[in-house]
């Protein structure tokens, strides 16, 4: 009997075979990683995007509440405090706005009184991380009187790292504005009809 018929592989044979193996698995471990990558995204994506419906819902609800008192003849302006206010603001590297309104949140636990008018405002910081705005809400009583400079006492961040907040305001004649002001003569005791 020869070598050449005896049966098994040479050690050329078992290098090719251990060659296309490794191959084999290199290719599954990047497709895997891939895979995991993907998934991380997508959930932190999914979870982030969550956060900004909740978030843009409970502005819509303040909005949806937002109340102007048309002022008594011969009350000074300045002394009104019910006004709704809006205006975009340069950050140092993004785009930022100030929104300030009287609100009475229709969103409270049933049989609960109704929630006082508050003013509120949001409004944007540069980001601690630096990078984007960091968009701020702060709550407080209504003022004696009119006060449109926000005074960030005790802001809560609602949302970081922000690229861009803005919005645009919609009046009776259906053109579109970037500054609402209920105490400015064209805009006088009115709210926008869209947001």
């Amino acid at each position: 009997m020869s070598p050449r018929s005896a049966r098994g592989f040479t050690l050329l044979e078992v290098m090719v075979a251990i060659f296309i193996m490794a191959l084999v698995i290199t290719f599954a471990f990047q497709a895997y990683q891939g895979i995991a990558e993907a998934y991380t995204r997508v959930s932190d994506g999914t979870s982030r995007d969550r956060a900004a419906r909740i978030l843009l819902d409970r502005i819509e609800r303040e909005l949806v509440g937002a109340v102007l008192v048309q002022r008594e003849l011969g009350v000074d302006p300045l002394a009104h405090p019910y006004f709704f206010f809006g205006q975009p603001v340069q950050q140092s590297d993004a785009e930022g706005f100030e929104l300030r309104f009287v609100t009475q949140t229709p969103l409270r636990s049933p049989g609960s009184p109704p929630a006082p008018l508050a003013l509120v405002s949001y409004g944007t910081a540069a980001s601690q991380s630096g990078s984007g705005v960091d968009l701020l809400r702060q709550e407080e009583p209504l003022p004696a009187e009119l006060r449109k400079q926000v005074e960030w006492t005790q802001p809560q961040t609602v949302a970081d790292e922000l690229a861009i907040f803005s919005m645009s305001f919609v009046g009776e004649g259906g053109e579109a504005a970037a500054v609402w002001d209920s105490t400015s003569v064209a805009q006088l005791d009115q709210l926008p009809l869209s947001i």
